[in-house]
């Protein structure tokens, strides 16, 4: 009997799919392979995000942003993977260093000859400045017969908003900032593409809809991306709950206190992901480079093409909606400005 009650106790901590894969053989799939012998450690998580992703954030109804770190357009990442992502409705909205948006070209003379054109002579967001790019590269692109070799024309075309945390780091910014000596009138405007974020994904959430995170790597790009919500509940006072669905790839050490590091628990403090859907969140600890062609693959092979949500388009509609919730959620105060109505 004893040894019974045993046996009966030791099952519930036994619970758990059981790892007996199938051996890998010249027909594995990308599918089987990741579902079948991802078992454990970070392998294990690589498997939970690419089902998550697949099977969660890919639902008509979700808005995925996702981040861009590191050099992962001059490694091919671009073409191979957020190219054929974008193209299947898998990428909403992109928040991305200069960098990677600089080597979509790789040339300083295409920035100091075209940012002179009437259309750049004035303030814009970042959305605006790389929709306007990717329409001049897209007629280059034409003229030399090529397709699928740019992600800010991919992106133009499926109506995908592309923003960048930090505009002057990069070689864009430097090349906006010398032809501003010269009297060119670009500016960029920091504070649109804080609450254009915001508004993207306020919307998503007013629309009965959910809000996802794809982070790749860290850094600047993932804080952008993931301040959205502090943005709209701390500082805009509107009420709201935090991103639905978190993915990160990163190999940053949580010990050492960087952002790049910071786990979706950390996140809760901040507002940035509902403290109700960490189930819903994983950190895989991999290098980028490996992560998101094997999740490209997975999801293309798993998941129908969704519709693209062209919130590109949809950027003043959204704008105009989060400052009717701001409004409604402040008075105007005697000394001017907004207060609280709380």
């Amino acid at each position: 009997m004893v040894r019974k009650a045993l046996m009966g106790e030791m099952r519930q901590f036994l619970r758990g799919k059981r790892i007996d894969p199938h051996p890998i053989t010249s027909r594995t799939t990308v599918p089987e392979l990741i579902d079948g012998a991802f078992l454990a450690y970070n392998g294990a998580r690589l498997r939970e995000a690419a089902q998550l992703f697949s099977e969660r954030m890919l639902a008509e109804d979700v808005t995925i942003g996702i981040s861009l770190s590191g050099a992962l357009t001059p490694a091919g990442l671009g073409m191979s993977c957020i190219i054929p992502l974008i193209e299947a409705g898998f990428v909403d909205w992109i928040v991305s260093t200069g960098a990677n948006l600089y080597h979509d070209t790789h040339s300083d003379a295409f920035y100091r000859k075209i940012l002179f054109a009437p259309e750049f002579q004035r303030e814009m967001g970042t959305a605006e400045f790389h929709y306007l790019i990717g329409a001049v590269i897209a007629e280059r692109q034409r003229a030399l017969g090529l397709s699928g070799r740019s992600l800010l024309v991919t992106a133009h075309e499926h109506g995908v908003p592309v923003y960048t945390s930090s505009p002057g780091d990069s070689s864009i910014g430097m090349n906006v900032a010398a032809l501003a000596i010269e009297g060119c009138a670009l500016k960029i405007d920091v504070s649109r593409d804080v609450n254009e974020t915001a508004a993207i994904v306020l919307g998503a959430k007013r629309d009965g809809g959910k809000s996802a995170v794809l982070i790749l790597g860290g850094g600047s790009p993932k804080n952008f991306l993931l301040q959205t919500e502090p943005q709209v509940q701390e500082v805009l006072g509107i009420e709201e709950k935090g991103h639905d669905y978190y993915v990160q790839f990163t190999d940053a050490r949580v010990d050492t206190g960087g952002l790049s590091g910071a786990t979706p628990s950390e996140a809760v403090s901040w507002g940035k992901v509902d403290p109700e859907k960490l189930p819903d969140t994983v950190v895989c600890y991999c290098d980028s480079t490996i992560a998101l062609p094997l999740i490209t693959a997975y999801a293309l092979a798993t998941h129908a093409p969704r519709k693209p949500k062209r919130l590109y388009e949809r950027r003043d509609a959204l704008m105009e909606r989060l400052v009717g919730e701001y409004r409604k959620a402040h008075v105007y105060g005697p000394d001017g400005g907004f207060k609280p109505r709380r």
